[in-house]
């Protein structure tokens, strides 16, 4: 007799983080949705994570032996799903108990293939950072909104991966993530390659906060900002994480750098009244003092 699959593959991708891991597994378990698995994927964690996997029970552990990325983490959870959807989570994010409710239900239209939802940010502490709605505004603009993702999938957000549900034969048709992003951006560059393929069609946005994100040092995509304060580090200073994360940007902006230079010159601001074209362009003056330094170190 053949095994029924069920409606959502959940896909929850681990590495060091204990502390945040049960929390995360814990509000899957307390989703209104019940057709859903959980394949938790560890990339060979040292903090007691494998073993604590090992003793739970109405979920499938995939333990790897070394950490190969969130790309290959991803993929590993995704080979093993056997829903017609896939949702991913990080394991240092957790989900309110209407997510996947909320979220399968804009599925219905056949031309969805990337669905997510709005978001709180806390710190380690739980202390409310960051709100990400429909507005695509947030309470502080920290995280500026992609205005070529904006245009390409016509979102008012970022497609925040513990956000975001996709249909499982999307994986067919646009390939697996790319595992040559050791550290950041394979995500993205799925989203794009989607968007690409299908148009604005394929993505559909849930207006309602269906998930809590963590703000915490060790975070894959703060990676970039833990400079020394006041300033960019030297290239000697900087970790081998950081090394690769920056040259995975610079490989993904690289890759997709037709699609960006034909999105940003459509969305360039028109000449000012009088300014002739080709005219001389005379700079900013930059302010000084203590206070502008201040400020142009915060929007780093």
């Amino acid at each position: 007799m053949a095994v029924r699959s069920p409606a959502i593959s959940v896909v929850l991708t681990n590495f060091d983080r204990l502390s945040y891991l049960k929390q995360s597994v814990a509000s899957v378990r307390a989703q209104t949705f019940r057709d859903w698995e959980l394949i938790v994927v560890d990339g060979g964690s040292s903090d007691g994570s494998r073993e604590w996997l090992r003793k739970q029970r109405g979920l499938q552990a995939a333990l790897l032996s070394g950490n190969p990325g969130p790309a290959a983490l991803m993929n590993e959870g995704v080979g093993r799903a056997r829903g017609r959807l896939v949702a991913f989570l990080e394991s240092d994010d957790y989900w309110l108990a209407r997510h996947l409710e909320a979220m399968v239900g804009a599925f219905d239209d056949r031309r969805a293939q990337i669905v997510h939802c709005g978001c709180r940010f806390v710190g380690e502490s739980g202390r409310l950072l960051n709100v990400l709605d429909g507005t695509g505004r947030m309470l502080r603009q920290e995280n500026a909104v992609d205005p070529v993702f904006t245009s390409l999938t016509g979102s008012p957000t970022p497609v925040l991966l513990s956000l975001a549900m996709m249909r499982k034969s999307l994986f067919s048709a646009v390939g697996p993530f790319d595992e040559s992003f050791r550290w950041l951006a394979s995500d993205m560059d799925f989203y794009y390659k989607t968007a690409q393929r299908w148009g604005q069609d394929a993505f559909r946005f849930v207006d309602e906060v269906l998930a809590v994100r963590r703000r915490h040092p060790g975070q894959l995509s703060r990676l970039l900002l833990q400079v020394p304060r006041g300033r960019w580090p030297r290239r000697r200073a900087w970790t081998a994480r950081q090394k690769q994360s920056l040259l995975d940007m610079v490989c993904f902006y690289r890759r997709h750098e037709r699609v960006v230079a034909r999105v940003l010159a459509k969305s360039a601001r028109p000449l000012r009244k009088g300014r002739k074209q080709g005219g001389p362009v005379r700079p900013r003056k930059r302010a000084q003092g203590p206070q502008a330094r201040l400020e142009r170190r915060d929007r780093l």
